[in-house]
């Protein structure tokens, strides 16, 4: 079995997930929509290749303002759409996450890894 690894991001911080953002929508505006729930470390705009996917990932410096922003952010839409937030605080330096790599097995052939 070949076994692929990502690489460790040293991160602790804590996380709000935020999905359901405009196509269209920069890092400003969701910087804005936390402006009075303390300071907000970092804003990442999720990307699939080129194309945004609608999420962010907003970054927090302590887990109490990251819990009162959370508390603080229901019912908020943006440009008429309503955007979820998901807390989270996992550390990324306490785990490596495996992902499984496929072998390419024909139908009438064995993989290319017993020849």
């Amino acid at each position: 079995m070949q076994l692929r690894y990502f690489s460790i991001v040293n991160d602790s911080s804590w996380r709000l997930l935020l999905k359901g953002l405009p196509f269209d929508a920069t890092t400003e505006e969701v910087r804005a929509l936390f402006a009075n729930n303390g300071s907000v470390k970092s804003v990442t705009l999720v990307r699939k290749g080129a194309e945004p996917t609608g999420s962010a990932i907003v970054r927090f410096a302590s887990e109490v303002e990251a819990v009162r922003a959370l508390k603080d952010f229901r019912d908020v839409y943006v440009r008429k759409r309503k955007i979820e937030a998901i807390l989270d605080f996992t550390e990324f330096t306490q785990r490596i996450q495996r992902v499984h790599k496929p072998i390419a097995v024909d139908r009438f052939r064995l993989p290319l890894r017993f020849f």
